[in-house]
């Protein structure tokens, strides 16, 4: 076939020579005839092989259209350039020219634009939010109770028989629901017993059966929710943080963090071991003294009862008046007539008994607080009289 075409083309420019030897050997008689030499000039322009915009000159070449090139304008130049057709279309090259054959999903004269397939509506109406449109594709977002490509086909969610142990299945537009035989509970009748055996109330909540079956939750104070997991009252509030403790709201509760030396859950009690962290509730610890120092403690507590004897204390206590010589440890306080009925130190937990150093003009770190009556003021700085 290729020699086929280079042997015509070989005739085709020898025929194009004669006729151009012929046209110019025309031109140089006087007597030539014009129909003659029009014959000549038509013959001559067939030979160019391009379309009609293609013309013989006087010299006896072609003149190419826009796209050829070659003596007999038979070159075909490639205008399949890169970025000729968009979105992957096929460029087909043609004379002064060229013409896309688009993908699926595309169209235009370069495949330069998208088919919107969301525009002929093929999601069912009655299941789909919305259609959503892809390159050559689409996508139909269904509604809760629908499946399928358009959305078409409706979801019966008992069919995949949800309730278990016997329980009876009714199918809902977004759902199912369980009714179960009696002695099971749970969304699918999972569960066996009392509805208070999966112990459901948290954070310290009592779990109460309600008549008819179900339970409720009986929430402490700070919660609420059917389970006590909601946090209903910002403890931290009533600023029970001391020593400029940060205070944190806790579920129910609240924590303080507090300085270095302030211990106890609000951070006031006075603890020069403690490091900054978070405040603890302290538990008083029994007093370990000794065994060789008790029997000069109890001597000396049997020597100040005495004293409470002679002064009559027995007697005086409950009187509702104070007796100073009688308001201390050994004498049961004045059976509390000094202090309105209430024993000062009873929120003490200070590791020395404060009682003892009370205003005794020495500063006692470990009584310094509101529960050690601020150890008797002895720790305020005193200015000095003016002179």
């Amino acid at each position: 076939m290729h020699v086929f075409i280079a042997r015509v083309a070989t005739l085709l420019v020898l025929w194009h020579l004669l006729c151009a030897l012929w046209v110019g050997f025309l031109l140089e008689q006087e007597n030539v005839g014009i129909a003659n030499l029009i014959i000549c000039v038509v013959i001559v322009t067939l030979v160019c092989l391009c379309s009609l915009c293609s013309v013989l000159t006087a010299d006896g070449v072609c003149f190419c259209c826009i796209g050829t090139l070659g003596i007999l304008c038979e070159i075909n130049v490639d205008d399949c350039v890169p970025g000729a057709c968009h979105n992957n279309g096929t460029c087909i090259d043609r004379v002064g020219g060229f013409e896309c054959h688009c993908p699926p999903g595309f169209v235009g004269p370069r495949c330069e634009g998208d088919i919107n397939e969301c525009l002929s509506n093929p999601c069912s109406s009655q299941g789909t939010l919305d259609c959503v449109q892809l390159v050559n594709n689409y996508v139909c977002n269904c509604k809760r109770g629908f499946m399928g490509h358009h959305c078409e086909m409706k979801v019966n969610f008992c069919d995949s028989s949800p309730c278990q142990n016997g329980g009876m299945c009714n199918a809902h537009e977004a759902g199912h629901s369980c009714v179960c035989r009696k002695g099971y509970y749970g969304k699918n009748c999972e569960f066996s017993g009392s509805d208070c055996d999966s112990n459901p109330c948290q954070y310290g909540g009592a779990c109460v059966l309600v008549d008819g079956g179900g339970y409720r939750c009986d929430c402490p104070a700070g919660t609420a929710g059917k389970f006590c997991e909601l946090d209903a009252r910002n403890e931290c509030a009533s600023n029970p943080c001391k020593s400029g403790a940060l205070c944190q709201d806790r579920l129910g509760d609240y924590g303080c963090h507090c300085p270095d030396s302030w211990g106890g859950k609000n951070c006031d009690i006075y603890n020069p071991s403690f490091r900054a962290g978070w405040g603890q509730p302290v538990v008083p610890k029994p007093n370990r003294i000794p065994t060789n120092t008790i029997s000069a403690i109890d001597s000396d507590l049997e020597e100040q009862r005495a004293k409470c004897a002679v002064n009559g204390c027995r007697e005086k206590s409950g009187n509702l008046q104070c007796d100073e010589e009688c308001n201390s440890y050994a004498c049961n306080f004045d059976g509390n007539d000094c202090s309105l009925g209430i024993n000062p130190w009873h929120n003490c937990s200070a590791p020395i008994s404060c009682w003892k150093v009370f205003m005794d003009g020495k500063c006692d770190m470990e009584c310094n607080n509101p529960q050690c009556l601020f150890d008797g003021r002895d720790c305020e700085k005193r200015l000095s009289e003016c002179k």
